[in-house]
C-alpha cells in the first residue's frame, strides 16, 4: 500500500497523491489502512467540497515515504 502511494507521488507529485480510503480499504483492508494510519505511515485529509464532500483523502508522511524508501 505504502509503494502505491510512492509510485503515485514519482508520477503527480507529493501533493497530489492521495487515494480514498474506501479505496485503500477494499483493496488492503480497513485494519491495515487504519493501523497505517494510527502508525503515522499515513495522514489522512477530509474533503469538504465538490463531489466527494465527506469522504477521505491519505497521503504518504514522511515517515511511511522514508520506509518505501528504505526497502528500495
Amino acid at each position: 500500500m505504502l509503494n502505491d502511494l510512492y509510485s503515485l507521488e514519482s508520477f503527480y507529485g507529493a501533493q497530489a497523491a492521495a487515494l480514498f480510503f474506501s479505496d485503500l480499504a477494499r483493496r488492503y483492508g480497513t485494519d491495515f489502512v487504519t493501523g497505517a494510519l494510527q502508525s503515522g505511515d499515513l495522514t489522512v485529509r477530509q474533503v469538504y467540497v465538490g463531489p466527494d464532500s465527506g469522504r477521505r483523502l491519505i497521503y504518504l508522511t514522511d515517515q511511511g515515504r522514508g520506509k518505501v524508501m528504505h526497502d528500495l
